[in-house]
């Protein structure tokens, strides 16, 4: 199980299947992408600055640099992700480079919502809250 820790507090990351696909592709682009979302990722949690994705159901847009290109976070790679404090859970759905993607489309925000509403009742079910 992989996990990252932020004040004394653990996270799962849950790698989807969009996710794995996405860093295998851009893997040419950028070796050591995971890393730098994982690093991104630490960071966003640590100060408290998560851009919701709004429309999405609580979708976050994180963003990462691209060290091999010599480029920040800004001109880098953007990555989703759903975060379930209370759980420990962070589900990591996606990534991809923005010069070739400024923003998510109406219809991947709709399938986010979708998915985000999914993984909120399977937790009331199991008795959870977020």
């Amino acid at each position: 199980m992989e996990e990252i820790k932020v004040a004394e507090v653990h996270f799962r990351l849950i790698r989807l299947p969009q996710y794995e696909k996405d860093i295998k592709d851009l893997k040419r682009i950028e070796p050591k992408l995971h890393d730098s979302v994982r690093e991104s990722l630490q960071n966003d949690i640590e100060s408290g600055k998560l851009d919701e994705i709004k429309g999405t159901g609580g979708w976050v847009k994180g963003r990462a640099a691209s060290p091999s290109r010599n480029i920040g976070k800004s001109g880098g790679f953007r990555f989703i992700y759903l975060m379930f404090r209370v759980q420990g859970d962070i589900y990591l759905q996606g990534v991809y480079d923005h010069r070739s993607k400024a923003d998510l489309t109406p219809g991947e925000k709709s399938k986010l919502k979708m998915m985000a509403a999914a993984y909120k009742k399977a937790y009331e079910s199991r008795g959870g809250h977020e």
